[in-house]
């Protein structure tokens, strides 16, 4: 039987691939004729927190080229708690006052997405997730019809579930930076505009790597220990079935119980997903007043501790990674350590992923239960029984080095120039 909303489902790719998009291209070509009469482009880039600040490298490559007139907004996504946008607004701060880059933060300007229009007069904006819950109206990609929209993904893209390539930010953007030709071959797949928008540049974590000078960034210890890494995602916690990311209902106990009884010969850092604690706080079962008692346990401990800040300079120094979270399936790769990914649904979990996030799970140690956590912990972390250190090699060497031997920035900064033919 046909239906509406099959008809809508027929109707719908078809209408964004004649009409909506084309509809934008118009509107950004006539943008860029402007900015090459005026021979600048002004760009802003949106910065939420630390973690997901992957703007580095095409930053300095921008700041030396004389066309182009930069800004940094901090905006803390609308969701996150009061507490938690003022924790990453300093972080975030901290880190760009420590290199003299010049910003603005959102709160302290009165109508921002007015300020925006009326005092940047924003050509080009980078936003850091491509949704349109995550600010407030003002600073919502809608509210710039005319800008050139731009999005570099934060995490790598394991997943095989159409939303993904068909967020209307991703089929109205003018670029999207994607990490691999693989995943350019999966937009045109299933993207409405079939990936018209979207350019190969590879992925831009490996430049935070090569960029970043290690810094021991763990608790001092009276003799060595091995460090893990433990990073929870934050669904799971309202929203039991959704992504089934849910390890940290069953082991928010048992990891404490980790911590204590190898007090002798391993340190725990707590790597929360920023959205954790905000969800944490609007639970049923936790509230509040729970979750600050739990994270300051991890913050307090002799061997643990909380990290809520910039995970390069954790992932270079430690020794292994525990977790369950979408991007870090590709992160933590890139440091070539050991990582054991927490799953008790894992059939559930691998038809969500395409082909690049099966063969980077699969990379990964896999736990189903406890039992599989502590033997990865006694064999592969203590002992360096570790047999799956070339296929985590194969699977970087696959799909995450940038192409043509640049880094991610640099052809994010080459594409640039080119289309805004300068």
């Amino acid at each position: 039987m046909i239906t509406l909303e099959k008809i809508k489902a027929l109707l719908i790719p078809w209408y964004v691939l004649l009409w909506v998009y084309p509809k934008r291209i118009f509107a950004y070509r006539k943008r860029i004729r402007n900015i090459r009469r005026r021979g600048k482009v002004n760009v802003v880039f949106l910065a939420c927190n630390l973690a997901m600040w992957k703007y580095q490298g095409l930053y300095e490559l921008l700041k030396r080229d004389e066309r182009f007139n930069i800004n940094i907004v901090l905006a803390p996504f609308f969701s996150f708690s009061k507490e938690q946008k003022e924790k990453y607004i300093q972080e975030l701060g901290a880190f760009l006052n420590e290199r003299n880059i010049p910003y603005t933060d959102s709160r302290a300007v009165k109508d921002i997405g007015q300020w925006m229009r009326d005092e940047v007069k924003p050509d080009l904006i980078f936003y850091p997730q491509p949704y349109e819950w995550l600010f407030n109206n003002e600073l919502d990609w809608t509210y710039f019809p005319t800008c050139l929209i731009a999005y570099i993904p934060y995490g790598g893209m394991i997943l095989n579930e159409p939303w993904i390539y068909n967020t209307r930010f991703i089929y109205n953007a003018w670029r999207i930076y994607t990490q691999s030709r693989y995943n350019l071959k999966q937009s045109r797949r299933m993207s409405y505009n079939r990936g018209l928008n979207v350019r190969v540049a590879g992925y831009i974590s490996v430049d935070d790597f090569a960029l970043s000078t290690p810094q021991d960034v763990w608790k001092p210890q009276a003799k060595p220990k091995k460090r893990i890494i433990w990073a929870p995602h934050f669904s799971g916690i309202r929203q039991p079935n959704w992504l089934n990311r849910g390890a940290f209902r069953w082991l928010w106990e048992y990891m404490r119980e980790m911590a204590v009884r190898y007090k002798d010969t391993i340190q725990i850092a707590f790597k929360p997903h920023p959205r954790l604690l905000s969800e944490l706080y609007d639970s049923p079962e936790w509230g509040k007043e729970k979750a600050d008692a739990y994270y300051a346990w991890w913050a307090g401990g002799e061997n643990t501790q909380l990290e809520t800040g910039a995970f390069i300079p954790l992932f270079q120094t430690s020794d292994a990674m525990i977790h369950d979270c979408n991007s870090f399936i590709a992160d933590y790769l890139l440091t070539g350590k050991p990582v054991l990914f927490t799953s008790n649904n894992l059939e559930e979990t691998e038809t969500q992923l395409d082909d690049f996030g099966k063969a980077a799970l699969y990379a990964h140690y896999i736990a189903r239960d406890t039992v599989e956590i502590q033997s990865f912990i006694d064999h592969v972390v203590l002992e360096g029984d570790d047999p799956k250190t070339a296929g985590r090699q194969s699977v970087y060497q696959e799909y995450l080095l940038p192409p043509n031997g640049k880094t991610a920035s640099v052809c994010i900064y080459e594409d640039l120039v080119k289309s805004l033919k300068f």
